[in-house]
């Protein structure tokens, strides 16, 4: 008896538990869990790291599982709450991301469709699901498509605590989630902005073996080629603030490393 190859499977809704990470989120935390309740997805956990504002406030108002956790580490805060979930999947989402239908009638199916890369395989340990990027409510174009390794399967993924990139699991996509995307509303606010990056930075130079021999013209030099070939418009003000923030980034990520390399040679002179 040969197995009928396909390429396409269904995932229950309910085996998906959605895990969002907060910290003085109540601007955005109830139209997120708006959103997820709206799919149809009801398995709700909230990891906070100590919200000083009204976040734990807004979420008693749903029926969600709160809890609190000290923040190390993205790694760790998805790895904690990855341990709490008691479904088959982990859909993670962040606290200024909505969930959407590709269409309405998805809302009252009780399963989700899933694509499957290798049309032989019918494990899903990690899927994708495409995100739009949006700023001062302006789609950002050329950071699209945006594929983010969302759905995971809890008895076979772990998040690592040497990756930096919180969105990366411990196995690499087989899948795609076809019926649902994410809308990523990012902060427009200037100070806002420039302290995540300036933390992102600070946290990628300093604990990511990968990036020590980076360098900085080169990795300048492909940023701008990436947003020409996505269709980057220089005159459109939220492209050029994302577009410098970026470079920022990369010119903090060598200064700090360079910090890095200077105080450790200061170390072993001591020594």
């Amino acid at each position: 008896m040969t197995l009928k190859k396909q390429s396409k499977i269904s995932v229950l809704k309910s085996d998906i538990t959605t895990v969002i990470l907060t910290h003085n989120n109540q601007d955005t935390i109830g139209a997120t869990l708006n959103s997820i309740y709206l799919v149809g997805l009801n398995n709700v956990i909230v990891i906070d790291s100590g919200s000083s504002d009204l976040t734990h406030s807004i979420c008693d108002e749903y029926d969600v599982r709160f809890i609190t956790n000290k923040f190390i580490s993205f790694p760790d805060q998805r790895q904690f709450g990855l341990q709490k979930v008691n479904t088959k999947y982990c859909l993670m989402l962040d606290s200024d991301e909505l969930l959407r239908c590709v269409d309405e009638s998805i809302q009252a199916k009780d399963s989700l469709c899933v694509e499957m890369f290798d049309k032989n395989s019918a494990n899903v340990n990690v899927c994708n699901l495409q995100r739009l990027n949006y700023l001062s409510n302006t789609f950002l174009s050329y950071t699209y498509p945006d594929a983010q390794p969302r759905l995971l399967c809890k008895a076979n993924v772990t998040y690592q605590s040497n990756k930096i990139v919180h969105e990366i699991p411990s196995i690499k996509p087989s899948s795609r989630l076809v019926d649902l995307y994410i809308v990523h509303h990012m902060d427009s606010n200037p100070s806002v902005f420039l302290e995540k990056t300036i933390k992102y930075a600070y946290n990628e130079a300093t604990s990511s073996s990968r990036m020590s021999n980076r360098s900085l013209l080169m990795s300048l030099l492909k940023l701008l080629i990436r947003y020409m070939s996505k269709q980057y418009n220089p005159l459109n003000p939220n492209s050029l603030l994302w577009l410098a923030n970026n470079i920022l980034y990369e010119v903090l990520v060598s200064y700090y490393q360079l910090n890095e390399k200077s105080s450790n040679a200061s170390s072993r002179n001591r020594i």
